[in-house]
């Protein structure tokens, strides 16, 4: 069982999914091949689909998903895994991405690391930033004891009940809608989306502050 919550990704494609999907499609569609990271990549459920879609995708994971990932579809697309800690990974590799995605990952990150992530991160992606996190709101954050802690702060396990139903065993911070926002723009991100779920988590679509369009 993982400590990081269900695998949504695994069973089905959400919204946030659907535009990263769309966004390989696009550069697909030109004759070109999009490279994407896919950090926290779970058993693959995402990074299958970018794969599939002709994208060459880097997945990492700090949990070794190597076997499950080596057995994907890959279709017209390619896939690279490495398990490593997120941080670790963006803090080191040489490597620059046309996509990079962050679904159901950063609240595993205390805040002040998030920023660091988050900040270099924009300098190693080329076009997009797809991005998601439990809030504040969502059932999750209801049974969450430290949401009115200042977000340096804000790092808490869940309830004993509360980590069997959700699966989250492993601390956690949670945002606001506004609180990811403002995040985002110190970090070196302009905002092009940001909406929040049915369920309460907040997800947002980036573009890198200093590069171009």
């Amino acid at each position: 069982m993982s400590a990081y919550g269900v695998d949504v990704a695994a069973t089905r494609a959400d919204d946030l999914d659907k535009k990263v999907l769309a966004a390989v499609a696009a550069r697909v569609a030109r004759g070109q091949q999009p490279t994407v990271l896919d950090a926290g990549c779970g058993s693959g459920g995402l990074t299958a689909r970018l794969a599939v879609a002709g994208a060459d995708v880097t997945a990492v994971d700090v949990a070794d998903y190597a076997t499950t990932i080596a057995n994907l579809p890959m279709a017209s697309g390619g896939v690279t895994f490495t398990q490593a800690d997120v941080r670790e990974f963006v803090r080191n590799t040489q490597q620059q991405f046309d996509f990079a995605v962050l679904q159901r990952v950063l609240h595993y990150v205390p805040y002040l690391q998030a920023k660091e992530l988050l900040t270099q991160l924009a300098t190693k992606t080329n076009t997009t930033l797809f991005v998601s996190v439990t809030g504040t709101l969502s059932d999750i954050g209801k049974m969450y004891p430290a949401t009115h802690q200042p977000l340096p702060e804000r790092w808490a396990t869940l309830p004993p009940e509360a980590q069997k139903t959700f699966s989250i065993f492993e601390p956690i911070c949670l945002y606001t809608a506004e609180e990811l926002s403002q995040l985002l723009r110190e970090c070196g991100w302009e905002l092009d989306e940001l909406w929040t779920s049915a369920f309460g988590n907040h997800k947002a679509v980036a573009r890198p502050a200093n590069k171009p369009d």
